[in-house]
């Protein structure tokens, strides 16, 4: 069964402003979006009340250096996202600022027709010395 996207304007604007590498990835996403939402690699959960409506999300990630100021703030930088900063008292409170400023950043890249930065791609590996 295939289902039918009705995406919104902001996720059309962020799919416009994406760089063309990750044009191939997204088209392959909503490809198994509109064959089979409960597909394993995607984000999606069906609505309770509506009968065949899924909702779905695409999540990027972007590197963020924390650190602590003179004042005991938390400072939080998206470091490919210029300008990108946000602070708060705990650590948590850092990380949940930072997530919302990159979001709005991002909508606003979005709604200028700006390129969006691609998602950092990463690995952390551990060696013995």
């Amino acid at each position: 069964m295939k289902y039918k996207l009705a995406p919104t304007k902001q996720f059309m604007k962020m799919l416009k402003a994406q760089p063309p590498g990750l044009e191939k990835q997204l088209k392959k996403t909503l490809k198994h979006l509109q064959e089979n939402p409960a597909h394993p690699s995607l984000r999606s959960k069906k609505y309770q009340s509506i009968e065949g409506v899924w909702e779905s999300s695409l999540n990027m990630k972007y590197r963020v250096i924390i650190e602590r100021d003179e004042d005991g703030f938390y400072i939080a930088e998206a470091t490919n996202l210029p300008g990108c900063i946000s602070q708060g008292s705990t650590r948590a409170e850092a990380i949940e600022n930072i997530k919302e400023a990159i979001e709005v950043y991002l909508e606003s890249l979005a709604e200028h027709g700006e390129p969006i930065p691609p998602p950092i791609s990463e690995e952390i590996i551990e060696v013995s010395l």
